[in-house]
């Protein structure tokens, strides 16, 4: 799952919210501000953790905000996914803390 900017067809960083303008020329994007990439091949998206099977990869080079320790290894929310988040986040394996985007 992702969005893309319709007016420029860029996509949007699922971790950040930042168009994700750094592209390949061929398939993948990378946002400018978090690192996070996705590939999109015949309109079909695909995020870089949904490739490597472990999905907080892309968190691993972010520390807690509150703790100061590695995201790695937390459970990430999509924005809205509970029903009530306007911005993504990921809970620290350390502190049990949500770290927002």
């Amino acid at each position: 799952m992702g969005k893309l900017n319709k007016q420029d067809n860029i996509p949007v960083c699922e971790l950040c919210g930042t168009l994700m303008t750094d592209f390949d020329g061929w398939a993948w994007y990378s946002c400018p501000q978090c690192g996070n990439s996705v590939r999109i091949i015949d309109g079909k998206i695909k995020w870089e953790r949904e490739f490597s099977r472990k999905n907080n990869s892309a968190y691993s080079s972010r520390d807690c905000e509150y703790c100061g320790q590695s995201l790695a290894g937390g459970s990430f929310t999509l924005p809205w996914e509970n029903g009530n988040n306007s911005n993504g986040y990921v809970i620290c394996p350390h502190c049990g803390r949500a770290c927002f985007e």
